[in-house]
């Protein structure tokens, strides 16, 4: 399929859905986001355990199952259940398709809705800041020739949290983390915010449950038009163990009307304003053992009396559970552009760390008049041996005409398969090897040619990438074979080039500015266990140089730069396009504390120490500094 670098995407364009809902506060919030882009919701789709009790899952919530029906009723669209009869066989971070996993369960169930509603086309998942289970959705949409919708992905906690609660109306149906007592079932989740910023602020609490620690069900929303959902009869049922540990079983459930005074969700310091929305109503009672004066217990554990929760009271708790502006920079003119710098200056920052060496090599290949593109590198790229291509971490793609950009992509794809498809596996450990990262600019020529121009690493050293094929807020999705960042060592995060897209569109930004193309990369290091602070070169692509006058990063930044390419074309018209490279967090407070310094020419690296010079050593002139 194309990649969004091609012009020929079509993902921009608004989709009919299927949601994945559990009845939890994320699968619900993840359909209003959708909405608000445009997309159709058409259908609901969830997996139910096999039993009435809660099913053991790495993938699927089932806590709260019993009203999960009632959920698509207040959303006013069908329900297509499955039952799920799998476990997790296959626990690698890239999956493979597995007989038995309980992922191919939701192959059945997607494949089952697709055959029922033919025009759906997408799907959407409430995916936070699991990888787990976004590389999952995302394997089975690729699989069913559906565009996966992940609206929620990489959205920090506390604000999403915040957000939610303006959105949805939930209750905890499930506690297993620490601080969480038997009180809490069945609390409102919006009362609990204060006291799960207190158990973050204190033990690193995840705010929106993503490690586990509860799991919600949705009783109203905004984007329940007509009805709620009111719990006839529920039952609280808690580990053998004696710890608090407990899932509320829905027993007897139902619709109603939601009746014709509405209101939004407000914060305790806000007025309540009358718009359509949700009515909210008193906490859902539950039969259990617990006394009446329960509840004043409970506020007593939430916050002290100064609005704190008391260090005795939480240890105690936690106890018992488990587990100016820049001038304009003259443009270089290159035919097929290099790295910045030799690669061989992670054994200068690096090799103390024990990250293993990195060699990089280069193939070139220029069509040759009456031959068409797409023959032409296809033909180049048959002669690169697999074993190259397998350690291939970076691709730039130069095209002279960028109406070609589609036909190199076609080529492209059927040598530098998705890290889903088998063939990218090593047959000794199955274990998944990432497409390269890759730029893909216009080339200045008389000629209509194409060129590329690929980096290696050597056989042993280590790479992993990140490949995120979800439509979200985070940053622009992959949908070809080609990944956000390549990450060598564990040390250097090579970044793909990023134009001005807005993310939850996929189209090219109101605004092409260079800036956001920064934003990108900044977003995809975070995910790497980077920033852009540790940028060690920035490569910019500008169509018209004037386009860097305005960027606020690099008139911050101006030692970052390396590079300004005037090319005369991007992908889908963009003014600008980034490519970063940079060292991980870890790798740049090594490189801090030996401090290393690259100097202005390509492939030279000059390194100063802190410690005192021998006699008969440096006399600080720098005379005996030499280039590796």
């Amino acid at each position: 399929r194309p990649s969004n670098e091609t012009g020929g995407t079509t993902m921009s364009s608004k989709k009919k859905f299927v949601a994945l809902v559990s009845g939890g506060k994320d699968s619900v919030f993840a359909i209003c986001e959708a909405e608000k882009y445009g997309h159709e919701l058409v259908v609901c789709a969830t997996l139910a355990p096999a039993s009435e009790r809660e099913q053991d899952s790495w993938m699927y919530q089932s806590a709260g199952h019993g009203a999960v029906s009632c959920v698509a009723e207040c959303l006013g669209v069908p329900l297509v259940r499955r039952t799920t009869r799998g476990v997790a066989r296959s626990t690698a971070l890239v999956y493979a398709k597995t007989e038995g996993d309980e992922v191919e369960d939701l192959r059945s169930l997607l494949a089952e809705v697709k055959a029922a509603y033919p025009t759906v086309d997408a799907a959407c998942c409430g995916a936070v800041w699991s990888n787990y289970q976004r590389t999952r959705v995302e394997d089975v949409c690729e699989g069913l020739g559906l565009v996966s919708l992940s609206y929620l992905w990489m959205r920090p906690q506390r604000p999403l949290l915040e957000e939610i609660c303006l959105h949805v109306d939930a209750i905890l149906v499930k506690t297993a983390s620490m601080g969480l007592r038997e009180a809490h079932l069945g609390a409102r989740l919006r009362d609990l915010k204060p006291l799960f910023r207190s158990l973050h602020d204190q033990f690193g609490f995840h705010e929106c449950g993503e490690g586990g620690e509860y799991e919600t069900l949705v009783l109203d929303s905004t984007r329940f038009r007509h009805k709620r959902v009111v719990l006839d009869e529920v039952r609280p049922v808690f580990d053998d163990n004696g710890d608090d540990c407990g899932v509320l079983d829905i027993i007897k459930c139902h619709t109603e009307p939601k009746g014709d005074v509405v209101r939004f969700f407000c914060d305790d310091n806000e007025e309540e304003q009358e718009n359509d929305g949700v009515i909210l109503e008193d906490d859902v009672r539950v039969d259990s053992d617990v006394e009446e004066d329960d509840s004043d217990d409970r506020e007593d554990d939430v916050e002290s009396s100064d609005g704190k929760t008391s260090s005795s009271e939480a240890t105690t708790a936690l106890g018992r559970r488990r587990s100016s502006r820049r001038k304009p920079v003259e443009a270089e003119r290159v035919r097929l552009p290099r790295w910045p710098f030799d690669l061989r200056f992670v054994e200068a920052a690096l090799v103390s760390s024990g990250a293993g060496r990195v060699r990089a090599s280069a193939l070139a290949c220029v069509r040759c008049e009456g031959t068409s593109v797409e023959a032409a590198l296809d033909e180049a790229l048959s002669a690169v041996p697999s074993v190259l291509k397998a350690r291939c971490f970076f691709a730039h793609l130069y095209v002279s005409d960028v109406g070609e950009f589609a036909a190199a992509n076609r080529a492209y794809a059927r040598h530098f398969c998705s890290s889903s498809d088998p063939r990218r596996r090593r047959r000794s450990t199955g274990v998944s090897l990432f497409p390269p990262s890759r730029v893909c600019v216009g080339l200045a020529s008389k000629r209509n040619c194409v060129a590329v121009d690929l980096d290696f690493v050597d056989a042993e050293s280590r790479r992993s990438g990140l490949h995120v094929k979800s439509i979200s807020n985070w940053a622009p999705v992959c949908i070809g074979p080609y990944c956000q960042a390549n990450v060598l060592s564990k040390a250097l995060v090579f970044c793909a080039g990023q134009i001005a897209l807005d993310p939850p569109t996929m189209a090219l930004a109101a605004e092409d500015r260079l800036d956001l193309c920064f934003e990108h990369s900044d977003a995809i290091l975070r995910a790497c266990e980077s920033r852009l602070e540790n940028a060690l070169c920035a490569t910019v692509y500008v169509v018209d140089v004037e386009a860097i006058d305005d960027c606020e990063w690099l008139a911050a930044n101006p030692s970052a730069v390396r590079v300004v390419l005037q090319v005369p074309a991007l992908p889908k018209g963009a003014r600008t396009e980034v490519e970063v490279v940079a060292a991980t967090d870890d790798a740049a407070g090594l490189v801090r504390r030996r401090q290393v310094a690259f100097d202005a020419s390509p492939r030279r690296v000059t390194t100063t120490t802190t410690t005192t010079p021998p006699q008969g050593g440096d006399d600080g002139d720098g005379d005996d500094e030499e280039p590796l």
